[in-house]
């Protein structure tokens, strides 16, 4: 006996699936949704084998990439000639430590006689850090903010 997908869970995985430019796509998204082999392979009309030989390639190849970032790690320590213009060259896998692309933002700090520098990822959470403690109470937050303009919102659409 045949299991056919519920009407709700049809629709569901059609949304997620539309648009996406092949089947190994449509399996890899509707996987990382949390769809179960077996429907997604009912649902794209094609054999288990397949979504499962799909799934695991994606995982081994997630595996890979994660080696490879944890063996992409730079030295410690490393010098970089200063060019033209005082110009200096931060080694690639330095800037995607410091989540730096072609053109991004860095943040240098002077600090005992050492510059120290980091990303914008890194320069918002110091900036965080900083103004934590003058926050006297939640209220002074922006999910407070965020949900008294809600509560004002829905007020407003009520009519009241």
């Amino acid at each position: 006996m045949t299991k056919v997908l519920e009407r709700q869970t049809w629709n569901d995985m059609t949304k997620i699936a539309d648009g996406l430019p092949s089947k190994a796509e449509k399996i890899r998204q509707l996987h990382s949704s949390g769809y179960p082999l077996a429907d997604i392979a009912r649902f794209l009309e094609i054999r288990y084998q397949h979504v499962r030989g799909v799934v695991i390639r994606a995982k081994e190849k997630e595996a890979r990439q994660v080696k490879d970032d944890q063996s992409a790690m730079p030295p410690a320590q490393v010098s970089a000639q200063v060019g033209p213009e005082g110009r200096i060259v931060i080694p690639a896998p330095y800037r995607r430590l410091l989540g730096i692309e072609s053109g991004g933002h860095v943040t240098m700090l002077w600090e005992d006689g050492e510059i120290r520098l980091f990303g914008r990822d890194r320069a918002i959470a110091r900036a965080q850090a900083l103004v934590a403690p003058y926050l006297e109470d939640e209220s002074t937050s922006t999910e407070a903010f965020l949900a008294e303009r809600r509560q004002e919102a829905q007020r407003e659409a009520s009519g009241g």
